[in-house]
């Protein structure tokens, strides 16, 4: 392998919202620091939803990846949390090529593999991993191959997603498997995702600096994060009319989160009523861009904790549904009609 390239250079990044003032893949802004908690501080450090882009020719590619953390959770593969997940564009198509991966307990990728037999140039997506922060990496292709930048997207519009862990990704087998990540195959267009595990806690402070981002529709998922109903109550309408106030005329969806269980306990039901409460009021006060999607009819309801890791993450089946119920409403609001 050689042609070892810096990817700010020949690579084109998504998914990084402050990228430009940060220069670093820190998932906030970088001087807001301060006023996170300590878990908060590493996990917006966590690349989840973050790609590059690029054009290349070459048959064989290498990942060489140093991390600042590395995150080995019991729940999770070694790919979702540190893996990088690589798609082939082929006629307007994505197509899944493999993961670099690190071995257990290592804290790098040093890792080759055989990605094409053709000779020809084709655009690829290299998605970051869900729950570990990349601190360096760069990516090697074989000598004499084509490495150019990728193609635009004919769409520049984007989607921000704020929510909980199962928004950043929390459980699928790997990272091109998040609902976000799948979605954004799906319609063609950027998404940031600013799902940040345990601690979304739907801060006043937060929502104002998202609602500076320059993006064309929203999705909030919170309640799984929130310690209480109290807490969800408090923030979650004042957060959407944030958004609102930056944002007038976008798709905003609303959601709660996504329900495995048969038997729902009395606080999730609380939070339903609330978060229903937050677009009802919306739709009372004249907003016709807002929708509401309830996590208990995403999934059938006789085999709904088959689409489960662990009763509260989706598995690989539960994301792609997640991903199939949002889909309609952002195709139509959005006026979809390309795929790359």
């Amino acid at each position: 392998m050689v042609k070892d390239c810096f990817w700010e250079l020949l690579f084109l990044l998504e998914g990084f919202g402050w990228y430009e003032e940060n220069k670093s893949l820190i998932r906030v802004p970088e001087r807001l620091l301060d006023k996170f908690n300590e878990n908060m501080k590493e996990i917006c450090r966590d690349c989840a939803g973050g790609s590059v882009r690029f054009r290349t020719n070459t048959k064989k590619m290498a990942v060489k990846c140093k991390f600042g953390f590395k995150r080995e959770s019991a729940t999770n593969t070694q790919s979702c949390d540190a893996g990088f997940d690589l798609y082939r564009i082929c006629n307007g198509e994505y197509q899944f090529v493999g993961t670099f991966r690190p071995n257990l307990n290592e804290n790098f990728i040093d890792m080759e593999r055989n990605i094409t037999d053709e000779d020809k140039v084709y655009d690829y997506v290299l998605y970051m991993p869900i729950m570990s922060y990349v601190e360096d990496f760069s990516v090697g292709f074989e000598k004499d191959s084509v490495i150019e930048k990728a193609t635009e997207r004919k769409d520049k519009r984007r989607v921000v997603v704020y929510g909980s862990s199962i928004s950043q990704g929390g459980c699928a087998s790997r990272p091109g498997l998040s609902y976000p990540s799948i979605l954004s195959r799906m319609l063609g267009v950027e998404f940031i995702n600013l799902g940040f595990a345990g601690n979304c806690l739907g801060e006043e402070f937060l929502a104002k600096e998202i609602a500076k981002l320059n993006f064309d529709a929203f999705i909030m998922e919170y309640d799984e994060n929130t310690p209480d109903a109290a807490h969800l109550l408090k923030t979650h309408q004042s957060f959407f009319e944030i958004i609102r106030k930056a944002h007038n005329n976008i798709p905003i969806i609303i959601m709660t989160k996504p329900d495995f269980r048969h038997n729902v306990r009395k606080d999730i039901a609380k939070r339903r009523e609330i978060i229903y409460a937050t677009y009802k009021n919306a739709v009372e006060k004249g907003d016709k861009n807002v929708y509401y999607i309830d996590g208990r009819e995403m999934f059938p309801d006789d085999i709904r904790g088959d689409f489960s890791n662990d009763t509260t993450h989706p598995n690989d089946m539960g994301f792609y549904k997640m991903a199939n119920k949002i889909y309609p409403v952002l195709k139509r609001e959005l006026n979809i009609h390309n795929f790359i």
